[in-house]
């Protein structure tokens, strides 16, 4: 009689082990990470440089809102090029994204 109570006891804790092991993989698949929007693709504005012009002046034109060191810097990258611009360079600039 006690060896059939502990042998139901097993059953019942290893029943109840599966259901908590589903519920659990239920309860992950259903939350998901939240996801970033995806990054659309970059697009750029070509800006001819013209005699008087600073990474500085273009950074303010083309992305008012923005901190122009930050837009400086990836106008930098985006064209591999250093502080220094000279009149009649094409340079590619981000479009502020919205």
């Amino acid at each position: 009689m006690i060896a059939e109570i502990e042998t139901q006891l097993i059953a019942a804790a290893v029943v109840v082990g599966i259901l908590v092991t589903l519920i659990t993989i239920l309860i992950a698949t259903q939350l998901q990470p939240l996801t970033e929007a995806t990054p659309t693709e970059t697009q750029y504005i070509a800006h001819t440089v013209q005699l008087g012009d600073t990474l500085w002046d273009i950074s303010v034109k083309y992305q008012p809102n923005e901190d122009p060191r930050r837009v400086i810097w990836e106008i930098q990258q985006d064209n591999d090029i250093g502080p220094i611009i000279r009149p009649g360079d094409i340079i590619r600039v981000r479009k502020p994204s919205f």
